[in-house]
């Protein structure tokens, strides 16, 4: 679970970054970011009822994507406010924790938030 710093939970900060936020797509995430003054890198994950009816299964993918970026907080850029969708025809049930993360970092170094592999 992320630490409480790194959460974003409000509504109004989620939708403005919807709204103007730069956007990317991956394989099975897509990302949507905003630059902000804050100091620390706030993340939001969004799973919705089209990936699953089963709330179980989409905590499950919340879960491995917050796992992810815990894992790697260290390296992404600070000062970014982040919103992670799993999209729901691109098979994310199906695909295991190694396939997600490759995915989700892919994206962020495409945008520049996580730096390239040597």
């Amino acid at each position: 679970m992320l630490p409480p710093p790194h959460r974003l939970r409000r509504d109004a900060a989620i939708r403005q970054i919807i709204r103007a936020g730069r956007g990317q797509y991956g394989t099975y995430l897509s990302i949507k970011w905003l630059a902000t003054k804050n100091p620390t890198s706030r993340f939001c994950f969004v799973v919705a009822n089209k990936v699953s009816k089963k709330a179980n299964r989409r905590n499950l993918i919340r879960r491995r994507l917050s796992e992810i970026i815990r894992l790697h907080l260290a390296e992404i850029v600070s000062g970014v406010e982040v919103v992670v969708f799993a999209q729901a025809a691109s098979g994310v049930l199906e695909a295991d924790y190694q396939q997600l993360e490759q995915d989700l970092l892919g994206i962020l170094r495409r945008q520049k938030l996580y730096p390239p592999t040597p």
